[in-house]
């Protein structure tokens, strides 16, 4: 009920740059502080609520995104990579995250340096999704078209076994 609401509010785009960059903020505040104090306690209790909220909502809202952005016969096979690639991302996130984590202790350096990576990550994803929607605007205006005819990416997507192209 709160992703179509966030996507009647402010649009599929700018709900997307915002969960980023909110997951980016929480996730890094969320680690970085160092008092052990209640309030400490208290914001990193409420930063890592958010954080964990704003990842949540970001995988319908990208779903939606490319739903609205390709075309209706590529759609199934943006499915398939949304999901491959967020398999892989899980997979290597468990991976590196123990790695950084050790390898941050071990160089003396701040144990926070997962989190701080994935922010990283989290304020890229919204970099492309800002410059992808740009991108789509401004070529879109210039031919006339809507957002939702544009087939931007097809040309990025495995071609079907099934017929010949």
């Amino acid at each position: 009920a709160f992703v179509p609401f966030l996507e009647r509010r402010l649009g599929v785009q700018r709900a997307a740059i915002i969960a980023c960059l909110l997951g980016a903020i929480t996730g890094a505040v969320s680690f970085t502080l160092k008092s052990v104090s209640v309030w400490s306690q208290v914001a990193h209790v409420v930063s890592m609520s958010l954080f964990l909220t704003s990842t949540q909502i970001l995988d319908p809202l990208l779903q939606s995104y490319a739903s609205l952005t390709m075309p209706k016969a590529a759609q199934g096979r943006s499915f398939g990579l949304i999901a491959t690639f967020t398999s892989i991302g899980q997979m290597f996130g468990n991976l590196a995250g123990p790695y950084l984590y050790s390898s941050a202790k071990r160089w003396h350096m701040d144990t926070s340096l997962p989190f701080m990576g994935v922010g990283a990550l989290l304020v890229f994803a919204a970099l492309i999704i800002a410059c992808a929607s740009s991108r789509n605007n401004n070529v879109a205006a210039m031919k006339g078209v809507s957002i939702q005819q544009m087939a931007y990416a097809s040309s990025l997507l495995p071609k079907r076994l099934d017929k010949e192209n």
